[in-house]
């Protein structure tokens, strides 16, 4: 059989329109990603982003409405990273202290966060300049705390005590924690140190252990 012998030559796939956008939506992420980080977000443009990807100021519009549109995305995407990563080290930790450490053996390997934390901080002073982005971003800011809950009630049910309090509002503190103190080191490094929100993590679950434990007792 001389087709055997003989590869028959076939056409390459052709993508659908639905694989193509999807594809066309990714690397307009990644470019608006590094565009923003290079530039801040008032810095950056639509035009910048689209070029960057290869693609025209129409295709970055056929795929978001603006430019908090596709930093919405970036977000999303920086996030859902972030929360895989976590579940995966709260799945693999034995006990809560080898959870902390796995965290904070992680994130002093990372590169430096300041690029993050002042496109984040930027985006957050226009979403509250900015009463139509601001729920889209709030939601953001929840889906981060509904993670916290998560982790929080794992980390107690691991060792069989309820947390001292609702694990909504244990939630709020840690986000406050973490929005807050690593801006501080950035600013003032002499005296807030790098490690100081993974100490004060580790101080504030102790404390919620003893308090736990004291209202099991009574």
């Amino acid at each position: 059989m001389l087709y055997l012998m003989f590869p028959v030559k076939t056409q390459p796939k052709r993508l659908t329109r639905e694989v193509q956008r999807e594809q066309t939506r990714g690397r307009l992420i990644e470019a608006a990603a590094d565009v923003f980080a290079e530039r801040g977000f008032y810095g950056a443009s639509v035009e910048e982003i689209a070029e960057r990807a290869g693609y025209t100021r129409g295709a970055f519009y056929s795929n978001f409405s603006g430019k908090d549109d596709v930093f919405l995305a970036v977000y999303d995407k920086r996030l859902a990273a972030q929360i895989e990563e976590i579940g995966a080290l709260l799945r693999a930790s034995s006990d809560p202290a080898a959870f902390f450490t796995a965290i904070r053996d992680l994130r002093s390997t990372e590169p430096s966060t300041l690029p993050w934390i002042l496109l984040q901080n930027e985006f957050l002073l226009y979403a509250l300049r900015n009463p139509d982005v601001r729920p889209k971003f709030a939601e953001r800011y929840r889906n981060v705390r509904r993670q916290y809950v998560h982790a929080i009630n794992a980390i107690f049910d691991s060792i069989g005590l309820e947390p001292p309090g609702p694990a909504e509002d244990l939630a709020v503190i840690v986000d406050v924690l973490s929005e807050g103190t690593l801006p501080l080191h950035h600013l003032d490094p002499e005296n807030v140190r790098s490690g100081f929100f993974f100490d004060a993590l580790t101080l504030l679950f102790e404390a919620g252990v003893a308090l736990a434990e004291k209202r099991a007792e009574a």
